[in-house]
């Protein structure tokens, strides 16, 4: 499955983002290096097929040779962070001489809350302003671990979370004063919020702040 389909699993208690590069375990991210998340999302989107060692390793350093022992170390990681063993909990099975396979049950839900934020305040920016939207990401890990918090509050679609989305938005913001879609979220955050978003925008107008697109 592509990755353009922007898809969250859900397994046990565990969340993961495929488009985001992010896992979460009961609404907290859980910290994992690059090189893990690509392989648990390769595992999770073939979950009940065997992978190969080969293919996983093609799939996560497709660029580089990396030996067998750097793969296992990254198994190794994975089952640490999902809990492996406790309460006699399994996600990823070892098959001997051929690879691993990821056994837990999976739930897919289509992830539209990236899109959804960030088309709605393109469709009110033109120009240098909307082409700025192209800049979805940041290469600041902890604003990109703000943003995804919030992005999973917003998704909630209740009230309290609303506010809760808000804060990390404007964390991530100040972390990447250029991190587009944060200041999407942000924005489209406070449309949801409804009943505070007059009250918010009073006050940033007259700081002169407020969830606009940073120019350089």
């Amino acid at each position: 499955m592509s990755l353009q389909e922007k898809s969250l699993y859900d397994f046990g208690s565990y969340r993961l983002d495929a488009r985001e590069r992010v896992l979460f375990l009961s609404g907290e991210v859980v910290p994992l290096a690059p090189e893990s998340i690509d392989l648990l999302v390769a595992l999770v989107e073939n979950g009940g097929h065997v992978l190969s060692k080969d293919d996983l390793m093609k799939q996560v350093w497709p660029d580089s040779f990396v030996e067998e022992a750097n793969l296992s170390h990254h198994i190794f990681v994975l089952r640490k962070a999902l809990g492996e063993g406790d309460h006699g909990a399994i996600y990823i099975e070892t098959i001997p001489r051929r690879g691993y396979r990821f056994v837990a049950s999976v739930t897919r839900l289509n992830d539209t809350g990236s899109d959804h934020i960030a088309g709605a305040l393109a469709l009110e920016l033109s120009g240098e302003d909307g082409r700025r939207l192209a800049k979805h990401y940041t290469e600041n890990t902890e604003a990109y671990q703000l943003y995804a918090r919030g992005l999973h509050f917003w998704n909630r679609f209740e009230a309290d979370d609303f506010k809760k989305a808000i804060r990390f938005f404007e964390q991530a913001i100040e972390k990447d004063q250029e991190y587009a879609l944060a200041y999407a979220g942000l924005a489209h955050a406070y449309n949801c919020d409804g009943a505070n978003w007059g009250e918010h925008r009073t006050e940033e107008t007259r700081a002169g702040i407020g969830p606009t697109i940073p120019r350089h």
